[in-house]
């Protein structure tokens, strides 16, 4: 208290208490401890504890205490054996020094044991402590610091005083711990034979109670950086836990397994790191501090703390330069915080950023600092929601092509186990009642298309159940029976009426009353991916909830998805529209409308959504290689992995300008995170390949793209294309036909209570482009697949690519400094052994046919075209 400011708030006061309480190096040790010991060890008779003398405040007198251990029988005093001790309570008695002193002398007794007599020199630390625990506790610490100023001297008693007063009247005294367990009182044992022992602190506990364990706290603090620095060894920055909690065992349930819900949750504090804390020593660097901590949600940063290592990622770093630009009214690159990580280097930056405009960032500066990002606010939306941008794209495109099955989004999940079937209806029910946007539909009103919210009674959500009794469901890692996957594709591809709804289906499918599948399909314009992650996270929790009879615990949403909408088409108006529109002009300008990828199939003069997947595993030490080059070059395994795959299609079209499209999550804000909804965006990745670099200066060109679209995500794909209006071409898609994915979140787990739920992956036809490349981080390395258009491209071309793809990677993590040529030139190997591979199969078919042909001769062999 004495080193804090008298303007911090008390909340954070609390927090620097509970830090230094949590790193506390030195063995602390209750009094009771040694009073213990006699129970294991019967030789030590006594503990004899005492207080330390003095008579001023310090750690010394008001923390510390004198034991002695005796071995062996002691004298014991006769009185204290014939009957109890007289006992007089310093409280109810209304005692003084004064008045103990009279009885002393008046009843001389033998022995006297005064209790709960107030300690004076821990009234003000105890009172300290018990204001930064009331609800209503003072606002800051110069308010705590006057109430304590106010304690009067005679709310407590000195022990010196006590000592002084046994010594005049001929007494011996021990001051002990009050056995009353009240911290702010000791007990007195007066005698006149100083032979005779005091009572014993009789407390008996298990043993890790009575002190704190310094040695797990120096553990943790060394365990912890090097667990981090290892796991940088072998993942991506994004992949590396923020907090680690270590526990003494793990909790398991009465079955043996680990009981999920009895883990702790992570403390928002600093994680362990190998620097030390610093503080923050300028105006600056305070308010970049209380930002990142703000984004990294953790209670406090050092200057020194690398931004990655903290916990953050490339969405939280897109975060954090927002609010450093609203706050300060400056324009600072995405790519500044990968250069600078750490809040010391970033206020360098931000001085020289601010030098440069002629200002400077004192204390004043500091107090008229911008306000944090406005929250998106509600009551905007009107009788009529406006759709989002992105929604209006997909509005649009499906009344060209009513009936599409291309923006349906299934998932499976295989539930074994006990099911509450009233449980998981009641959840599901419940989700949809939460998020709005899941009982929304869109009309047209007036020429317009809006949304219309209908009521959770409209909705009368059921869950339905078929019966598939008859059927074997698939094992862990097998693959689907046939009924069970065509009923699957068939619900996963039954189109959705825009204007009707619903937008969401839920089929259940019954096998026995332990096994069944969950099927989920939504349409696009109501859900994306980060949905799906809040949509099983809610569903988890209320299903356990509800399995137990008790009620919703899930808080109200702060907003609506209509809210969302409302407030984008009036924030994306004016100089934010345009600043977002002039970078991504000047990005596009003269970039090639096409991408001329050979097919195998002359391309539909009308593109449709037939498609077909290819999976396929890349192992781990192609993806740690990956990963130790993103973090040599400054850039990341997703700018690492499409400068590959660039590389790859340099190749195949003998383009030196390409373009791939990449999604985005675009929820850089807090408010939106947990919402159900269609938010994700779609970036336009433009990298020349010209010069024939070598593939680490490749990758400084893609990153230095990454950046600068991470930069501006937020103008909407829609009105890049509004924008830019290339030639409509109904055969493609505009301004990119190849996507490239990279799912650096942890796939989506479906936890319910009692149940085990294995993610279910099928192929149900339906495509957007032409060539989609998705790869996952997964324990054992990288898993992709390959999404194809099936009119364009055949299963064995796809595949090649795949494999092409697959032996250009340990190339590049070898090599990383080959020019683009020689890397060509091993996919160019590829290509000539894959011609050898089908020229073969081509003479054997042909073999084939020329001997059915002498058996048979008038059967038609087979038929192309």
């Amino acid at each position: 208290l004495y080193q804090a400011p008298d303007s911090l708030p008390a909340a954070q006061l609390q927090q620097r208490v509970q830090r230094h309480l949590a790193r506390e190096v030195e063995l602390l040790i209750d009094p009771a401890f040694f009073e213990a010991l006699s129970h294991p060890l019967p030789a030590i008779s006594r503990a004899q504890i005492q207080l330390k003398r003095g008579r001023y405040h310090n750690e010394l007198t008001k923390f510390r205490y004198d034991v002695t251990l005796h071995v062996g029988s002691t004298p014991s005093d006769p009185a204290q054996e014939v009957e109890p001790l007289p006992e007089l309570d310093w409280e109810t008695d209304g005692l003084t020094l004064t008045t103990i002193a009279q009885h002393l002398a008046a009843a001389q007794p033998p022995a006297l044991i005064l209790r709960r007599v107030p300690n004076a020199r821990l009234l003000a630390d105890l009172k300290t402590v018990t204001l930064l625990h009331q609800s209503a506790r003072p606002a800051t610490a110069g308010e705590i610091r006057q109430l304590i100023q106010a304690i009067p001297p005679q709310a407590g008693i000195e022990p010196e005083a006590v000592w002084s007063l046994a010594a005049e009247l001929g007494y011996h005294a021990d001051i002990i711990p009050s056995v009353s367990g009240l911290a702010d009182c000791f007990d007195v044992y007066l005698c006149q034979n100083p032979a005779s022992s005091p009572p014993r602190l009789t407390d008996p506990r298990p043993w890790a109670a009575y002190t704190n364990n310094p040695l797990q706290i120096k553990f943790n603090r060394e365990l912890v950086p090097e667990l981090r620095q290892h796991l940088k060894g072998s993942l991506p920055d994004y992949m590396i836990p923020s907090a680690f909690v270590l526990l003494d065992r793990l909790p398991l349930t009465a079955n043996g397994k680990l009981d999920r819900r009895a883990l702790p949750e992570p403390e928002p504090a600093r994680p362990e790191l190998a620097d030390s804390y610093a503080e923050p020593r300028s105006p600056l660097e305070e308010l970049l501090v209380k930002l990142w901590a703000e984004t990294l949600r953790v209670q406090r940063v050092g200057i020194d703390d690398n931004f990655f290592e903290v916990g953050g990622h490339s969405l939280m770093a897109t975060r954090l330069i927002s609010a450093i630009q609203t706050r300060l009214q400056v324009e600072l690159p995405l790519r500044s915080l990968f250069e600078a990580p750490t809040v010391a280097r970033q206020a360098e930056l931000l001085s020289a950023l601010l030098a440069e405009a002629g200002r400077e960032f004192g204390p004043e500066e500091a107090a008229e600092a911008l306000p944090e990002q406005q929250p998106i606010p509600l009551g905007q939306r009107g009788s009529h929601p406006p759709l989002s941008f992105a929604q209006q794209r997909l509005w649009f495109l499906d009344q060209l092509e009513p009936g599409s099955s291309a923006y349906n989004i299934p998932t499976a999940f295989h539930l074994s186990g006990p099911l509450d079937m009233a449980a998981l209806e009641q959840s599901l029910a419940e989700i949809i009642h939460r998020h709005e946007i899941l009982r929304t539909t869109f009309s047209i009103v007036e020429g317009e298309p809006w949304q219309a919210i209908h009521s959770a009674a409209e909705m009368n959500f059921s869950l339905p159940v078929t019966d598939f009794s008859s059927s074997q469901f698939p094992a862990a890692g097998s693959s689907l029976p046939d009924d069970v996957l065509a009923f699957l594709r068939r619900e996963a591809r039954r189109p959705f009426n825009l204007a009707t709804g619903p937008l969401l289906r839920v089929r259940l499918l019954r096998r026995a009353e332990t096994e069944h599948l969950f099927l989920l399909t939504c349409h696009h314009i109501i859900y994306d991916g980060w949905s799906e992650s809040v949509f099983f996270h809610e569903l988890a929790v209320l299903y356990e909830a509800f399995a137990r009879q008790q009620p919703a615990p899930l808080p109200e949403l702060p907003l609506q998805y209509a809210d969302f909408a409302a407030w984008q088409q009036q924030w994306l108006q004016g100089h934010v529209l345009t600043r977002q529109l002039d970078y991504w002009t000047r990005q596009l300008a003269g970039a090639p409308p096409v991408l001329e990828l050979p097919t195998d199939h002359p391309r539909p003069p009308v593109q449709n959504f037939e498609g077909a997947r290819y999976v396929f595993t890349l192992p781990a030490p192609v993806a740690g290689g990956v990963t130790a080059l993103s973090q040599q070059a400054g850039a990341t395994p997703f700018m690492t992995l499409l400068a590959a795959f660039k590389v790859l299609l340099y190749h195949y079209t003998h383009q030196d300008d390409l373009v791939v499209g990449t999604p985005i999550a675009n929820r850089t804000r807090t408010e939106i995170e947990g919402l159900i909804g269609f938010f994700v965006n779609t970036l336009v990745l433009r990298t020349r390949l010209s010069g024939n670099p070598t593939f680490r200066e490749l990758l400084g060109r893609v990153r230095e793209t990454a950046l600068g679209a991470y930069a501006h995500q937020d103008l909407p794909f829609e009105k890049l294309v509004e924008k830019l209006q290339p030639r409509r071409d109904p055969s493609r898609m505009p301004l990119f036909q190849v996507m490239f994915v990279l799912q650096n979140a942890s796939t989506q787990k479906l936890t319910l209570t009692g149940l085990t739920a294995t993610p279910l992956e099928f192929d149900f036809g339906a495509v957007r482009h032409d060539l989609k490349l998705e790869l996952t981080e997964t324990e054992t390395g990288l898993s992709g697949n390959f999404e194809y258009k099936t009119d364009l491209f055949e299963p064995e071309t796809i595949r090649h690519l795949s494999d092409q793809f697959a032996a250009l990677l340990p190339k590049i993590v070898a090599q990383p400094d080959a020019r683009l040529t020689e890397l060509v030139e091993t996919l160019r190997q590829g290509d000539r052994q894959f011609q050898r591979g089908k020229e073969a199969d081509f003479k054997q078919l042909s073999l084939l046919k020329l001997k059915q042909a002498k058996r048979k001769p008038i059967q038609i062999l087979s038929k192309t075209g």
